[in-house]
């Protein structure tokens, strides 16, 4: 399966990978937070996910989705999930670059004129690596990671034909110096 052109199911897997901090009963309830609404093409994934291995185990290991923050902003739950707590959820690089500052990286745009560039990075032994390193230093492992969540875009109330015309305008971005 190619993670990066289904992201919703990727998703689930990176929140899952958290969650998985906490050891496994018999019976087993894993709780994944998002920051994103129940509409939002992952958050219809992690539902998804969840009714999937609530099939694939007969019920044994359930996942409860918590949209809208209920459990709290991104970087909380990550806070949670590295304190022990059974909760996991979907995060950027640029968060987890904190702990494995390489990460970041990969938040710039334009990094690869493909999926399958993307795809290959995401399987090489210097990828692999930081998630390793992810996992040894903060206690987070990483079981997918996908960096794309469709095209973005700029709004703004004037036209821009060029960078200059950006000088003095305020944007949102990522938390990551990148």
């Amino acid at each position: 399966m190619n993670y990066l052109k289904n992201g919703r199911i990727l998703a689930a897997v990176t929140a899952i990978g958290l969650a998985l901090t906490a050891p496994l009963a018999a019976e087993t309830t894993l709780r994944i937070g998002t920051v994103l609404a129940p509409g939002d093409p992952m958050g219809q994934g992690l539902d998804k996910f969840a009714a999937e291995v609530k099939e694939a185990t007969g019920g044994d290991v359930v996942v409860e989705v918590f949209h809208n923050s209920q459990l709290g902003d991104t970087t909380e739950m990550l806070d949670q999930a590295r304190a022990g707590a059974n909760v996991g959820t979907v995060t950027d690089v640029a968060r987890l670059s904190s702990f494995v500052p390489s990460l970041a990286i990969m938040s710039a745009p334009f990094l690869f004129d493909t999926y399958d560039q993307a795809d290959k990075f995401a399987l090489s032994e210097e990828y692999l690596g930081w998630g390793d390193e992810l996992a040894e230093k903060a206690g987070i492992v990483m079981l997918a990671s996908n960096w794309y969540q469709g095209a973005r875009h700029a709004l703004t109330q004037k036209p821009i034909s060029g960078p200059a015309d950006l000088s003095g305008v305020r944007m949102r971005t990522i938390g990551a110096p990148v």
